[in-house]
Formats: structure tokens, C-alpha cells, sequence
């Protein structure tokens, strides 16, 4: 599956474009199938890469399988190499997520090497993946939504007075753990009485609910 997510990547990119620079967290992932907090992965027409430091290392070798996996050492010197390596002139950059300064340096490292691509087009081409489910990412979802629907109905039997807005968000954290969720996918909202009218309110040891609440 992940070897056809970056066949379909690059087959939605224009025709002039040789290569394609992937850093954000989650497209990595996507991309990969691994979650880390840093890496690069260098995509062409006829190959691609995962370069990652030395934390992630030991565990790309072992679940990273639709990439070529190196261990970063001077990351711009292994980007040039491996650009000369498949006579890219043209690279691709994720111009919705990567800031100024990484734009900047990026292109004072590679000069002149290179063109680098800042429209929108790797960016929108990722969304229009990532928008399209596959069976697996369906059933997945499906098996999200369970876990979810389990941890409601177990939270609203688990709810009194007494206890206290952290009490509640520990439980559902807990029981969605206990039923196979890999984490939250963002900090859980569990609030209480005046406490509600907050948007993405964190919450509170000491808040404790209430008749009525």
C-alpha cells in the first residue's frame, strides 16, 4: 500500500517535475507508514528515500519497507547526492507547510544544483491522496469510530458528582487505550458547567462536577 501511495504521488505531479521533498510529520507518515517527529523523504519517478537520524534509525530499517532507508549525517550533501544520482533538476516542496526559513535554506544549500518548485502542486497533490480512502483506511476509521462509541457510552455510566474534569478525561483516555487506540488525535476535552462555554478548554483536578452539570 505504501508503495502505490508514492506511485500515485508522483504520477500526480506535472510532467517537469523530477523530485519531491516531503518533511511534514504527518505526510511522512502517510508516505511511510512510520510516525516520527523528524525525517526527510526524498521521492523520484524511479525510487525514494528515507532519510532519519539516529533515534529512528533502528526502527525505519525494521518498518519502513517502499523506501531506501539512510541514516542522516550532512542531510543537504545526501539530498544533492541522491539528486545527482537521478539527474533530478526539478524538486518539489510542500510550499503549505514548510516555513520561510526552511525554503531559504534549502534553496542557499542546493544553488544552483536544482529548481526548486515552490507553486502548491506536491502540497495538493498529497491532500488529493489523502483525501481518497482506501478499503484499509476505511476499516480503520470504522475501527476508530468503535473505539470511540465504546469509550461514550462507558464515560456516561462512569459520570457523578464529585469527581473532577481530569477524573473524566484520565477514564475515556484509558478506556480507548484499553480497546486498541494508538493515542489521542488531539488532548481530550472533558469540561464541566461554566467550564463548557470554552473552546478546546483543558481539563481541570480542580473542577469537580455537579448536580445539574
Amino acid at each position: 500500500m505504501m508503495q502505490k501511495r508514492m506511485e500515485t504521488l508522483m504520477q500526480k505531479l506535472p510532467a517537469g517535475t523530477d523530485a519531491a521533498l516531503i518533511q511534514s510529520d504527518v505526510n511522512r507518515r502517510y508516505l511511510t507508514g512510520m510516525q516520527s517527529s523528524a525525517g526527510t523523504v526524498l521521492c523520484f519517478r524511479d525510487g525514494a528515500y528515507l532519510i532519519i537520524d539516529f533515534r529512528y534509525i533502528e526502527k525505519a530499517r525494521e518498518c519502513v519497507k517502499n523506501c531506501t532507508v539512510l541514516e542522516q549525517h550532512d542531510l543537504y550533501e545526501q539530498i544533492r547526492e541522491l539528486l545527482r544520482k537521478h539527474n533530478a533538476r526539478t524538486l518539489s516542496v510542500e510550499s503549505m507547510t514548510m516555513t520561510l526559513s526552511q525554503f531559504s535554506k534549502l534553496k542557499q544549500q542546493l544553488g544552483n544544483q536544482v529548481q526548486l518548485d515552490q507553486s502548491d502542486a506536491l502540497s495538493r497533490a498529497i491532500f488529493a491522496c489523502r483525501t481518497v480512502k482506501t478499503e484499509a483506511e476505511i476499516d480503520k476509521i470504522r475501527k476508530a469510530q468503535r473505539i470511540a462509541e465504546i469509550a461514550f457510552a462507558d464515560i456516561c455510566n462512569f459520570l457523578r458528582a464529585g469527581i473532577s474534569e481530569r477524573d473524566v478525561m484520565l477514564r475515556l483516555n484509558q478506556t480507548m487505550m484499553e480497546h486498541g487506540s494508538e493515542g489521542e488525535s488531539f488532548p481530550t476535552i472533558a469540561l464541566a458547567g461554566s467550564a463548557t462555554s470554552m473552546p478546546h478548554g483543558v481539563p481541570s483536578a480542580q473542577r469537580i462536577i455537579q448536580d445539574g452539570d
